[in-house]
């Protein structure tokens, strides 16, 4: 009889995360039987197995004991993917329980994580932080499902990610105008949240016909985007995007980024594969940026570098460190 993993998630939707579960399930399903719990359908389009059970259950039944006891007595590994689920797994599980954690500590009791069997974090940054509360934190790097054969030949700018405050998307905006005076450019900015409107709105004030807001997208039409790019850009200073950059990189599109986003130096080799903007310089940034638009045989460089660094987060090739821990 295979052993049984239950993922916990809070959304069924395209974003990162919920990219990387399933990336992560579709390679464990043919080993275990698999299970994901959605608290949310986001009804988006995400290419799952057909073997993988897939449950929706509302947060407001987060609490129900009931739910949560018989869910966890048919599972042999529960991996939580958000801290949102601590209480009813250190509560509940009589299983080993995993915390995968794809960003800084947020819980109000960060105690609760030494009850955990074991703490999965994708790079250094984050397991001295985790270190703090469970002596059992190992790094393993966030995995893409690698495109092998298709590479990028366009030249948008793209950003995909949810557009909250801490994205700084109003300052890519500012820069993108600029660029946009003496390069005919688009900006394509992916992905939906509460920022859309004030976005939309600084977009109308400063009369940019060239910024298209494509909301949620399919993979298929995600990677489409991707192939027309030729720069991937935040202004993010803590950017959960990594999956969203490695993908870009997949694609052959280079990153520009200010180098206080501490996760993605691990991916980003400055000057080799994109560029780590230093002191949050917003006019270095728009310098590097035209560099790559009007240099094309050094987009061409640092677009095969991308490509070839992205191979090192290959789902398949992590695969092997996640069955060491199952």
């Amino acid at each position: 009889m295979k052993k049984r993993i239950t993922f916990l998630a809070l959304e069924k939707g395209y974003d990162g995360v919920c990219r990387e579960i399933v990336a992560l399930a579709n390679n464990l399903v043919d080993l275990y039987d698999v299970s994901i719990l959605f608290l949310k359908d986001n009804n988006d389009s995400i290419n799952l197995n057909s073997k993988i059970e897939v449950i929706v259950n509302e947060p407001a039944f987060l609490e129900s004991r009931k739910f949560y006891t018989d869910l966890f007595r048919k599972s042999n590994v529960i991996i939580a993917t958000d801290q949102y689920f601590n209480k009813v797994v250190t509560k509940y599980s009589l299983s080993k329980t995993i915390l995968w954690a794809h960003q800084e500590d947020t819980s109000p009791n960060m105690k609760i994580l030494k009850h955990y069997d074991l703490i999965v974090v994708p790079n250094k940054f984050l397991k001295t932080q985790y270190q703090e509360y469970n002596d059992n934190v190992l790094i393993i790097n966030d995995a893409i499902e690698f495109n092998d054969q298709k590479i990028a030949n366009g030249d948008n700018l793209i950003f995909v990610g949810k557009l909250t405050k801490d994205k700084r998307l109003d300052m890519l905006i500012n820069i993108f105008a600029d660029v946009s005076k003496t390069f005919k450019t688009n900006l394509i900015i992916i992905g939906s949240g509460e920022e859309r409107k004030n976005l939309e709105d600084l977009v109308k004030s400063k009369r940019l016909k060239n910024i298209y807001f494509r909301g949620l997208l399919t993979k298929e039409e995600v990677e489409s985007e991707f192939l027309n790019s030729a720069i991937y850009v935040t202004c993010g200073k803590c950017d959960n995007n990594n999956l969203a950059m490695l993908e870009a990189m997949s694609y052959g599109v280079p990153i520009i980024a200010f180098d206080d986003i501490v996760e993605a130096t691990s991916f980003i080799v400055d000057d080799i594969n994109g560029y780590l903007i230093r002191n949050r310089n917003k006019d270095e940034m728009y310098e590097k940026i035209m560099e790559l638009l009007t240099d094309k045989e050094k987009r061409k460089n640092f677009s095969l570098c991308a490509k070839e660094k992205s191979q090192e987060f290959d789902i398949y090739s992590l695969k092997i460190e996640w069955l060491k821990i199952l």
